[in-house]
């Protein structure tokens, strides 16, 4: 069983080597404005980072839509007036707080690494080439890649208390029982254009924050 499991992981992180790689392949066949490109090693960085970025949001999602459950007091989803109010448990500070944790431990290395990207391709583009690492991030760009994640957490978790509300409301319209609404959220699974999205939206702030 063990060996069996083992060989899994390696199987999953070989396709989402592969993904990653093939992410980034299809992202710089894109049109891009001259400047992204002005620099090739940046932009080969932000190509990298936004495919990481892109891949943590989706492992998120996926694993949110197996959590959706136990956010929802299914006890009201039957009645169709107290379901109109979103009987949602995920407003307990707790589970939202874990929820924010969770999404901020899986996005922060390549938000941060998307930011150094766009610190670093800010002192090319002016002319002054200062290679910033992860080991030698200076404090500004700390600081901008927490305020930046926290941003983006806030966001993405809001929109998915809305998402799971009118999932909720769409399947009482179309008078599906419990079972088939636990279902339906979970079948909803990793949502990559949404992480598709995600990522392309940040990577882009990120440069041109730089």
């Amino acid at each position: 069983m063990r060996t069996y499991m083992a060989q899994q992981d390696t199987n999953r992180t070989a396709l989402l080597s592969a993904r990653r790689e093939l992410t980034q392949g299809i992202r710089a066949s894109e049109d891009w404005q001259p400047s992204y490109k002005a620099h090739p090693e940046t932009f080969k960085a932000l190509l990298l980072h936004e495919a990481e970025l892109e891949q943590a949001v989706a492992e998120y999602l996926a694993g949110l839509a197996q959590r959706v459950p136990q956010y929802v007091d299914w006890s009201l989803v039957p009645e169709p007036v107290k379901a109109a109010a979103s009987p949602l448990a995920n407003k307990d500070d707790d589970l939202r707080k874990a929820e924010e944790f969770d999404l901020t431990k899986a996005v922060f290395d390549a938000m941060t690494m998307l930011t150094t990207t766009g610190a670093q391709a800010g002192k090319l583009a002016s002319g002054i080439y200062i290679y910033i690492g992860v080991s030698s991030l200076s404090q500004t760009v700390f600081v901008a890649a927490r305020e930046q994640v926290a941003t983006l957490v806030s966001q993405v978790t809001e929109t998915n208390r809305k998402l799971i509300r009118e999932a909720i409301k769409q399947s009482i319209a179309r008078g599906e029982d419990v079972s088939r609404n636990h279902r339906t959220h979970q079948d909803r699974g990793e949502q990559p254009v949404r992480a598709e999205m995600i990522a392309q939206t940040e990577s882009v702030r990120r440069i041109k924050r730089g």
